[in-house]
């Protein structure tokens, strides 16, 4: 499928939107500039200081911890969030593959 009508999401946050499409539309987002996330981070950056945002995006997620981004993330929570049909469709997938790797498989049999 290609053409307008087709979107992929490449990240945590990507898939979510394009999952729950097309009640995604209307979610709110917030954008900050790497300016924004510097003076959001002043105990960790200094402010006379060069840095790219993949510098300064670790100490955002440490300071937010936000639910979707897990890396460098000590405490990201639980996504509350009801599961699209895409999300149930990929769960059952990854349930599947699970299943035939480490249950089929007497070597790597789980308990």
């Amino acid at each position: 499928m290609d053409g307008p009508n087709f979107m992929v999401g490449e990240s945590s946050v990507g898939r979510k939107v394009v999952d729950h499409l097309p009640d995604s539309w209307n979610w709110k987002i917030q954008l900050w500039t790497l300016n924004d996330c510097m003076a959001f981070c002043t105990d960790e950056v200094n402010p006379n200081g060069r840095y790219t945002i993949q510098v300064v995006e670790p100490f955002m997620i440490n300071k937010l911890h936000p639910i979707l981004n897990a890396t460098n993330n000590p405490n990201p929570g639980i996504d509350r969030m009801p599961k699209s049909e895409k999300e149930k469709q990929r769960a059952s997938e990854l349930d599947r593959v699970y299943r035939e790797v480490f249950e089929k498989n007497s070597k790597w049999k789980t308990k």
